[in-house]
C-alpha cells in the first residue's frame, strides 16, 4: 500500500477561494481505481495564509500513475491542476505502508513456528519491491 501526501500553501488573499474550489472539486470527484481512502484537511495560520493537506492511500504505484496520467508525480499536481493562481506552493510525498494484517499474520506464524528470520527478510523484500520513488520531499514554488 502507498500513502500519498500532498500539501498546498496559499497566501491570505487566495486561501478562501482555494478552499472553496478544492472542497467543491473533492465533493464531486469519482473514486479512481486503486485508491483505498482519502482525507482532506485545512490549517489557518495567524497571518491569514492557509495550508491544505490531501492524504490518499493507494493499492500500488501503478494506480497512482494511472490517476496522475503519467510517471511524473511532482509536475502533475492532479488535485491542484488549474488552481496555480491560488497557490504559493505545493509538495508531494509518497510512503510505503505495510499491510498490518499481513504483518500480524506473519508474526503469529513466526511465534508458532520459530525459525530463522526469513519472514522478516521477506517483508523487507516486498516493501522494497513496491518501488516508491526514493527522493526527498518535492516542493514546488508557484510563480504568479
Amino acid at each position: 500500500m502507498i500513502v500519498r501526501v500532498q500539501h498546498a500553501y496559499a497566501e491570505a488573499q487566495h486561501a478562501g477561494s482555494l478552499w472553496g474550489v478544492l472542497a467543491a472539486r473533492l465533493a464531486r470527484a469519482d473514486v479512481p481505481e486503486g485508491r483505498l481512502s482519502v482525507t482532506f484537511g485545512r490549517q489557518v495560520h495567524g497571518d491569514g495564509s492557509e495550508s491544505f493537506v490531501y492524504v490518499t492511500t493507494w493499492r500500488d504505484m501503478e494506480s497512482i500513475y494511472a490517476w496522475v496520467g503519467g510517471r511524473d508525480l511532482v509536475a502533475t499536481p492532479r488535485l491542484f491542476h488549474g488552481l496555480e493562481r491560488f497557490l504559493d506552493g505545493y509538495d508531494v510525498q509518497h510512503y510505503i505502508a505495510p499491510d498490518l494484517a499481513e504483518l500480524a499474520e506473519e508474526q503469529a506464524l513466526q511465534q508458532a513456528h520459530p525459525a530463522p528470520s526469513a519472514a522478516g527478510a521477506d517483508v523487507a523484500r516486498r516493501a522494497a519491491s513496491a518501488r516508491v520513488p526514493s527522493s526527498p520531499p518535492n516542493r514546488v514554488r508557484v510563480s504568479h
